[in-house]
């Protein structure tokens, strides 16, 4: 699964980061996005093919917003990631190739961590993609529960530059959505 996607759950809020190359085979095709805010405080990101994330994300933000017309209110991240687990584990027989991350703050941040088939692992940080096990070792090393948001997108971006000098499929630019109780954004910094 090419690229490299990092969670980590900080002081106050949850971050995503991951890189924007894009692979076909062993050949650099292009840049895509793999962070994204979905809804308000809902974060999600994607390593694997980006087909199968772009399919993912656009049923997860209808279904998002249906929710919210229909319930009045934001879907919680337990609901969301519940929802998304559904999703990869319908496509059981011929499973989406992507991982996938999502995130969001209600009460305290929260991180779940999807695998093809839908399993769910909450955790403070993880890693994911070609470049994820180069990725974790940084984060293993360097990561406190409570950092400031500026230390801990420090701490993702140097995690994927790590694991952009050891995997050919992981590069470009770095791509972060962060959520705190206060909403959630996105930014880009150069790898």
């Amino acid at each position: 699964m090419g690229a490299t996607l990092v969670g980590v759950v900080f002081k106050d809020g949850v971050l995503l980061a991951a890189d924007r190359r894009v692979t076909l085979g062993s050949y650099v095709h292009g840049q895509a996005k793999k962070v994204h805010v979905l809804d308000g405080k809902l974060i999600v990101g994607f390593a694997g093919l980006i087909a199968d994330a772009q399919a993912l994300l656009r049923v997860m933000r209808e279904e998002i917003r249906y929710y919210t017309i229909e319930a009045g209110q934001p879907m919680s991240v337990e609901a969301a990631s519940r929802l998304l687990s559904n999703i990869l584990y319908s496509y059981k027989m011929f499973p989406m190739m992507t991982e996938a991350m999502l995130g969001g703050v209600e009460g305290a941040p929260k991180l779940v961590v999807l695998d093809p088939l839908g399993s769910t692992i909450s955790d403070d940080y993880a890693a994911a993609g070609t470049g994820g096990a180069v990725a974790m070792g940084v984060l293993e090393n360097e990561y406190r529960r409570d950092m400031p948001r500026d230390e801990a997108v420090e701490l993702a971006v140097r995690a994927i530059r790590v694991a952009a000098k050891r995997d050919a499929l992981t590069g470009d630019r770095i791509d972060i959505a962060v959520a705190t109780r206060e909403g959630a954004f996105e930014e880009t910094r150069p790898l």
